[in-house]
């Protein structure tokens, strides 16, 4: 099938927004297409990735740095609560 310009991926680049992107702040996605957002977090605890309002990626404990990931459609509200080094998404 021919791609769609809402078809994730399409016409979309991996953007590096750590420095526009908190812990514990709801942002909404507005781009008008479905976006990917790769969180890594660090240290110990939990961490979880919600996509509005349900926990749709989850780590807990240890002190192993992993990469919790979401696809997040347009208009949807994505937050992420945790400590991370590097927030990307593809947008």
């Amino acid at each position: 099938a021919e791609a769609q310009a809402y078809d994730l991926g399409v016409g979309q680049t991996w953007q590096d927004v750590t420095a526009s992107r908190s812990a514990g702040v709801t942002y909404t996605n507005t781009t008008g297409k479905p976006i990917l957002v790769q969180v890594f977090e660090q240290g110990n605890g939990v961490k979880y990735l919600t996509v509005d309002g349900m926990i749709v990626n989850k780590k807990v404990g240890d002190n192993n740095d992993n990469t919790l990931t979401a696809i997040v459609p347009n208009g949807s509200t994505y937050y992420f609560s945790g400590v991370f080094t590097t927030w990307a998404e593809l947008r």
